[in-house]
């Protein structure tokens, strides 16, 4: 497994939870869990063969510029967007939509380097999981109407924010976190 997360978030994440009460075993998804909730795990596993799914390697697919997808984001989204906010990095777009609880759109390649395409999430935290060294994003995910844990240094680059697509956290995402 690619060791995708560097000191210095690793680092920046500890220091925003510090003086946090929130005990990490509370939360829903945790390091113990989160293979339960990735989509890594969930995407794909029943009917992909990793020898014909696997493209390039995944850092290799990172670094592709942004292609906007035809299909499959309309139905994800409300008339309520009014704009595409494009970001460079993975980790600005999960900050802004996280902040400003807009949905957001991005592309994502699994460790095992299948690309499960264009996903529309909500995102709602993220948190550092010491087993796997990963940053791990926590999201709705509007395409399956459920719970998806994404690892944030698989994202591809150049993913938006949907300016105006408000979202309500989920309770049953939220439980063991802190306002």
């Amino acid at each position: 497994m690619l060791n995708i997360i560097s000191g210095k978030i690793k680092k920046y994440f500890q220091l925003q939870n510090k003086g946090n009460n929130e005990d990490p075993a509370t939360q829903l998804i945790n390091d113990d869990n989160v293979n339960d909730f990735l989509a890594d795990e969930i995407e794909g596993r029943d009917n992909a063969d990793p020898l014909q799914t696997q493209t390039t390697e995944p850092q290799d697919q990172l670094d592709q510029p942004y292609i906007k997808p035809d299909k499959g984001t309309s139905d994800a989204l409300s008339p309520n967007k009014t704009g595409e906010v494009p970001y460079p990095s993975a980790s600005a777009l999960i900050s802004s939509g996280i902040a400003k609880r807009e949905a957001v759109g991005f592309e994502y390649i699994t460790r095992h380097g299948l690309d499960i395409g264009w996903r529309v999430v909500e995102p709602h935290y993220i948190f550092y999981a010491p087993s796997t060294n990963n940053l791990i994003l926590v999201s709705w995910d509007r395409h399956v109407s459920d719970i998806r844990a994404f690892i944030v240094g698989n994202i591809k680059q150049n993913g938006v924010r949907y300016q105006g697509e408000v979202f309500q956290p989920h309770n049953s995402i939220m439980v063991g976190i802190g306002d």
